[in-house]
């Protein structure tokens, strides 16, 4: 199956959510997937490892940051 941009966003929220609450070491990826209601195998689908997730949302936390700053 094609992957889905709102099922990605999903898990990167509640990874972000997790790590934010309990740190990354400490953050599996069946409780991600369990804080998004997904399966585990889904958030595999999508993301290889903890580190390609924790990747993504530092990205999405630097356009972020980036955005405010450029609307001043």
């Amino acid at each position: 199956p094609a992957p889905r941009p709102a099922r990605r966003e999903r898990l990167v929220e509640a990874a972000e959510t997790l790590f934010s609450r309990h740190g990354l070491r400490a953050v599996t990826m069946a409780a991600i997937a369990a804080e998004a209601g997904l399966a585990k195998a889904t958030v595999y689908a999508y993301f290889p490892d903890k580190d390609a997730l924790f990747r993504a949302v530092a990205e999405r936390f630097v356009g972020a940051l980036l955005a405010a700053v450029e609307q001043g």
